[in-house]
């Protein structure tokens, strides 16, 4: 399957990447490759939303207002950039409900005192 997605991507191109992410079987190299390569803002969303994406990847995806969400919440996101998003207003509930956060940043997050 997975070469039968590299065939496609490589004949079409951008205008297939994004419904070619949302492939249960896509591999990380190629959801890589579309990221590097996206012409559209949607494909940032849908690799950001695979499973199989790949830490760097998501960094990449970062630069999308809307990807960035879904990268926030992705567990292979870098713990180190993941707790650098807590301070981000738009991305601190995502990076916060990510499972990949650091449990001693969790007990830090549930000690704060509340300020609503």
């Amino acid at each position: 399957m997975a070469l039968r997605l590299r065939a496609l991507a490589a004949r079409h191109g951008p205008s297939l990447f994004r419904r070619l992410a949302t492939n249960p079987d896509c591999d990380s190299a190629l959801l890589h490759h579309m990221a590097r390569n996206a012409t559209a803002r949607r494909t940032y969303r849908a690799v950001a939303e695979h499973p199989n994406t790949r830490a760097e990847t998501l960094l990449l995806c970062l630069g999308d207002d809307i990807a960035r969400r879904w990268a926030a919440e992705h567990p292979n996101l870098p713990a180190d950039i993941l707790i650098g998003l807590l301070n981000d207003p738009d991305l601190a509930r995502h990076a916060a409900a990510n499972p990949a956060l650091p449990i001693e940043t969790m007990e830090s997050l549930i000690a704060r005192p509340s300020t609503s």
